[in-house]
């Protein structure tokens, strides 16, 4: 894949962790910003709205750190009253663009992200009239002048991603991956090999992300006995039901097909082996011996080559 490569991602794509308490310190910044633009008693006079889904958990943050009555938090919009957008991050303004259609030419917009780049939001106020105010609590470094260093190279991605997109964007950059809790934003790329564009790795492990525990498909398990899991420094691709996986420290890639790639799925989810066994005999019908000494083998060899980790002192979750 063209963006960023394996090396490219373990140089300088590492992953920014948020937890709740962090995201939280987040939001607080940015109240104070949108506070110190808006004046205390203009904060009341816009209704409030949420870019589903990662937009609703800063909104119902935000709601409560400023004392935003529940009355202007709105779904169906008043088209005569400003209003403020937010979301958990902005990467190339796609999803804003998108609701920007649902409202009225002339509706007053300020948009707050929690975290975007200065020249996306720079970008959406040159480009949109109405939006009259574009901020966030912290920006993202855009990686790409250090994946393409050369200004040909630069300039030469820049246009093969505007001939590519067939939706509006507004700013086309590489920006750090930031990983809330509940999510960690979809980044695409380009494979030269489909010609299309496609998801990107995934550099969370499912029980530190909300949407990539969703992502892999599996029934919500409330009784888990944590023994091994997907260690940070794993990115990991699903394509057409395949895994790839790849340990960005030493570049080791391992595939994985078929029952095998079920079977890290549970494994990767539910992080217990037995579970991983019973969610996978519910696909295959296959002997549960086998099939526990096929998860214990291959348990093994992914812990050999540190796309599994394990947790030594099991413990539920």
């Amino acid at each position: 894949m063209e963006y960023p490569g394996v090396l490219s991602l373990r140089v300088t794509n590492r992953p920014k962790f948020l937890t709740y308490h962090q995201v939280e310190e987040k939001v607080f910044i940015l109240a104070e910003k949108l506070l110190h633009l808006l004046g205390q008693n203009e904060i009341y006079q816009f209704q409030y709205v949420a870019i589903p889904r990662g937009g609703v958990f800063i909104l119902g943050m935000l709601a409560y750190i400023l004392n935003i009555p529940a009355s202007l938090i709105k779904q169906n919009l008043d088209q005569s009253m400003p209003v403020l957008v937010l979301d958990d991050c902005s990467l190339s303004g796609y999803r804003f663009a998108q609701f920007r259609q649902t409202l009225t030419d002339g509706q007053k917009i300020v948009f707050a992200p929690l975290f975007s780049h200065p020249n996306l939001r720079t970008a959406i106020l040159s480009q949109e009239r109405d939006v009259i105010a574009c901020l966030s609590a912290e920006n993202l470094k855009d990686l790409a002048p250090e994946i393409y260093p050369t200004e040909t190279a630069y300039h030469a991605w820049r246009q093969r991603w505007e001939t590519r997109s067939e939706s509006r964007l507004y700013w086309i950059g590489l920006p750090e991956v930031v990983v809330f809790p509940w999510n960690e934003p979809d980044q695409p790329v380009w494979n030269p090999e489909t010609q299309q564009v496609e998801d990107n790795w995934r550099f969370t492990s499912p029980d530190r992300c909300l949407k990539n525990w969703g992502r892999l498909g599996l029934p919500p398990r409330s009784e888990k006995k944590v023994s091994v899991r997907v260690p940070d420094g794993v990115a990991y691709t699903v394509h057409q039901g395949d895994i790839t996986l790849c340990n960005l420290e030493d570049e080791t890639m391992y595939g994985l097909a078929g029952p095998s790639a079920d079977i890290w799925r549970g494994l990767a989810a539910y992080g217990d082996l037995t579970a991983a066994r019973d969610y996978v005999l519910e696909l295959y019908e296959v002997d549960a011996e086998r099939l526990t000494a096929d998860i214990e083998s291959l348990v093994q060899t992914l812990l050999e080559k540190g796309l599994l980790e394990p947790v030594n002192d099991p413990t539920p979750t």
